[in-house]
């Protein structure tokens, strides 16, 4: 098994790599899958994707796909220092525009999260 893992509110991505990597899935808002971030560097983890990948602004998607390392170490300041202003640039940006947005653009956004996470797979798996 790969020495990181995946902190998740997307299925897709779940179901996708779950055979791969330990997926952390969690049915919750983007903004907590930051928080839960942040806490997991607290904790010792370290940042392997940036939290605000892709062109997407936090308030037009409600999913959010995160790569950690699985070992701890020494808390790491500069992941801590992107989560911190990843949590401040959502809270810039206000609630999230589509609170009751339609099960087809849904999945569009699924899907564009997951391509994210297929790109930072393959690096990751190198």
């Amino acid at each position: 098994m790969a020495d990181f893992f995946i902190i998740t509110n997307n299925e897709m991505v779940r179901d996708k790599y779950a055979s791969q990597v330990t997926v952390e899935f969690h049915p919750v808002k983007y903004t907590e899958i930051m928080r839960m971030t942040r806490d997991y560097i607290h904790a010792g983890h370290k940042l392997l994707t940036h939290p605000l990948a892709g062109s997407i602004k936090p308030n037009e998607t409600p999913y959010k796909t995160i790569f950690l390392t699985k070992s701890k170490k020494k808390m790491d300041s500069e992941s801590l220092r992107i989560i911190e202003e990843c949590i401040i640039a959502c809270k810039k940006f206000g609630k999230e525009r589509f609170p009751n947005m339609p099960e087809n653009m849904r999945q569009d956004f699924r899907t564009i999260d997951c391509s994210l996470c297929d790109n930072a797979m393959a690096s990751a798996m190198q």
